[in-house]
C-alpha cells in the first residue's frame, strides 16, 4: 500500500471519535487478517493489517519498537493509549510473541495490547488434531500420518530455535543460514546435523572464535521451562520445514508450491475449537463481544 492512501495516526483517531461502534483488531500483515476476521466474525469486528496506517519511523522510534509490521502495530497502539485512551476501548492490537516468552523481553502492558499465545499465527495449526486432518485430507495420507510428522518434526524445530534465540540473547544479530540443506527428511524420521550447522552458522557471522559463548547460551535456552513446545518453535523455521518434509515424504500427492501455500492450507483446518481456551482467544472474545 501506497504512503498517500495510508491514513495518518491522527486521522484514524478521528474515525473512532465520530464512530464510537466501529470496533477494529489491528494485525501485522494479511494472512493475519484473514485468519482473526474468521474468528471475529460473529462480533462484527473488522481485523486490518496495520500497513493501513502510516506510522513514522520516528513513532515507531520513540517507542523503542523495531521498524517492522510487529513493532508498528506495537507503536500504534502505545500511541493511541498514550493520546486518545477512551478511543482504544475500540481496539485491539495483536503481535506474534516471537522470541518474548522465553528469553523474557520487555513487552508494553496496555489493556488493548496482546501477544500470541504461542511465537506466531502458525503455532495455533501445530498439534495433533490438525496435523492429522491435513495429512488425511489434504494429502490423502494414512491415519496417523499426521502424528508421525509432529514427532518427527519438533525436535528439529526446537534445535533451530534455541539457535535463533541464543544469537538474540547474546545481543550478536547474525545473519540467518536456511538449515534445510542439513536436514534429512525420511519417513521413518528427520535428522538435523546440528553441530555443522552450528558451525557454519557462526563461522559465516565471524563468531566462531566465540562458539563455546554461544553454545553455553545455546544449551542454556534448550533446557528452559515452556509450558508448551509451540512457545519454543519459530512460525518461519516451522513453514520452511514443513512444507520441505511434506515434499519429501509425501511426495507427488503433495500439492502446494511454496511453504507460504502450505502455511495458509495448514491454517484452514484449524477449528475454533482448537483455539477457545487459549488466552489470547479469551481476551479476543471477550473484548469484542459487545462489539
Amino acid at each position: 500500500m501506497s504512503d498517500s492512501s495510508r491514513l495518518r495516526i491522527v486521522e484514524l483517531a478521528e474515525t473512532y471519535r465520530l464512530e464510537p461502534t466501529v470496533r477494529d483488531l489491528f494485525v501485522e500483515g494479511a494472512r493475519d487478517r484473514a485468519f482473526f476476521e474468521w474468528y471475529l466474525a460473529s462480533s462484527k469486528t473488522r481485523a486490518r493489517p496495520v500497513d493501513v496506517v502510516d506510522v513514522p519511523a520516528q513513532v515507531v522510534q520513540r517507542h523503542g519498537q523495531e521498524n517492522s509490521n510487529r513493532g508498528r502495530v506495537v507503536a500504534l497502539a502505545l500511541e493511541m493509549a498514550n493520546r486518545w485512551p477512551d478511543i482504544t476501548r475500540q481496539l485491539g492490537f495483536v503481535v506474534d510473541a516471537d522470541l518474548a516468552q522465553l528469553l523474557g523481553l520487555d513487552v508494553p502492558q496496555l489493556d488493548c495490547l496482546r501477544l500470541t499465545d504461542f511465537s506466531s499465527l502458525e503455532l495455533y495449526a501445530y498439534c495433533e488434531s490438525t496435523f492429522e486432518k491435513f495429512f488425511m485430507v489434504a494429502l490423502q495420507s494414512n491415519s496417523g500420518s499426521g502424528r508421525r510428522a509432529l514427532a518427527h518434526l519438533t525436535p528439529v524445530l526446537r534445535d533451530l530455535y534455541a539457535l535463533r534465540a541464543a544469537n538474540v540473547s547474546l545481543g550478536w544479530g547474525m545473519n540467518w543460514i536456511s538449515p534445510i540443506r542439513l536436514i534429512q527428511f525420511r519417513s521413518n524420521g528427520v535428522q538435523f546435523e546440528l553441530d555443522e550447522y552450528r558451525r557454519r552458522y557462526l563461522q559465516s557471522n565471524g563468531r566462531w572464535e566465540q562458539r563455546s559463548t554461544f553454545e553455553g547460551e545455546e544449551s542454556r535456552i534448550r533446557v528452559a521451562a515452556v509450558s508448551d513446545i509451540r512457545a519454543a518453535i519459530r512460525g518461519h523455521d516451522f513453514a520452511e520445514v514443513f512444507h520441505q518434509y511434506c515434499r519429501e515424504v509425501v511426495g507427488s500427492r503433495y500439492p502446494f508450491k511454496s511453504k507460504e501455500a502450505a502455511a495458509c492450507a495448514l491454517l484452514l483446518t484449524v477449528e475454533r475449537a482448537d483455539l477457545d481456551g487459549h488466552p489470547l482467544f479469551t481476551w479476543l472474545a471477550l473484548r469484542f463481544k459487545s462489539a
